[in-house]
């Protein structure tokens, strides 16, 4: 398991009715780190999902700090909550998916307060 892989792991642990986590280049797509428990959705699903959130239009963005650029993407489902946060000067993105039990607020203040241990582990 990479360091990547146990640091999404630990975000898991951490955000309450969080399920998944992975860390996706946004210039290349490649999925960097993932992790998943409970069978909802494996890490590759996640992975496609945050690929699928940022367009290759926007991404580009991204790189090169574009007025359009977002920090912060929310998607939600009647099941799951899925928040991806902007890392590393836009080049990666954080992407954790939760129950829908918990309350949006919260999810994020608990994703941004994992952001911080992930961002030293992007390449």
């Amino acid at each position: 398991m990479s360091a990547l892989d146990e640091a999404c792991a630990s975000v898991v642990a951490r955000v309450e009715d969080a399920f998944a986590c992975a860390v996706v280049l946004l210039e290349s797509g490649v999925v960097v780190g993932a992790h998943a428990v409970g069978g909802d959705v494996e890490p590759s699903v996640l992975a496609a999902l945050a690929r699928d959130m940022v367009p290759p239009s926007r991404r580009a963005l991204h790189i090169d700090g574009g007025d359009g650029a977002f920090d912060e993407i929310y998607v939600a489902t009647p099941r799951h909550s899925t928040f991806a946060k902007v890392l590393h000067g836009g080049r990666a993105l954080l992407v954790v998916a939760m129950r829908r039990t918990s309350n949006v607020g919260m999810g994020w203040i608990q994703v941004r307060g994992c952001a911080p241990m992930i961002e030293p582990l992007v390449p």
